[in-house]
């Protein structure tokens, strides 16, 4: 069957320690369940920090074909997210998963996530690992002012998906998504 809901919430900090393992799997068959971590201060999920949230592993019919993708496997928010972790929502079978991480504003940098990275960043490999089995990753900037998504130059120029969906996304009309020039003026583009 479907993976249960994992809610850690709280108002001033969560954090997910070094070697925890947060899971709301689904069985041999079904879709994946929902782990939310927020905080409407700070969420940390540290380096060595396990997220679980995936679908079924043997074959079963989905009921509609145009209906591929959970509404969300795993969230992590806060206005101050510090995201180092491991997230799995991958599924062999049955509905893919969706990750959404939202803070108040966000920043995408080049390369590998580092074990202590700044907060409100996340890294293009991270984005691409995701997409490439076949996870939707959407990014949000929640603030009410300014809250703005930054793309880094990248140093490849890209940020290359599989079949998962890349998704930048302001809550507010105030903030806007923005990719930093290059050197030589380039500007980093998304395919999926």
């Amino acid at each position: 069957g479907d993976g249960g809901h994992v809610i850690l919430t709280a108002a001033d900090e969560v954090i997910l320690s070094d070697g925890s393992l947060t899971k709301a799997n689904a069985g041999a068959t079904g879709d994946s369940g929902l782990v939310v971590v927020h905080s409407t201060g700070r969420t940390t999920v540290e380096a060595d920090a396990k997220i679980e949230a995936m679908g079924g592993y043997e074959p079963y019919d989905i009921i509609d074909d145009f209906d591929d993708v959970v509404d969300t496997s795993v969230e992590i928010s806060g206005d101050y997210v510090n995201f180092a972790g491991d997230v799995d929502a991958s599924a062999m079978y049955g509905k893919r998963g969706k990750i959404i991480i939202d803070a108040l504003d966000m920043t995408i940098k080049d390369g590998y996530m580092p074990d202590a990275p700044p907060d409100n960043t996340v890294y293009e490999k991270w984005i691409e690992a995701q997409s490439y089995a076949s996870t939707d990753v959407e990014l949000v900037a929640h603030a009410k002012t300014a809250g703005n998504i930054i793309a880094e130059p990248i140093s490849d120029g890209v940020i290359e998906g599989g079949s998962g969906d890349i998704v930048l996304r302001t809550k507010y009309d105030t903030g806007g998504i923005e990719f930093m020039p290059g050197p030589g003026g380039y500007r980093t583009a998304i395919h999926t």
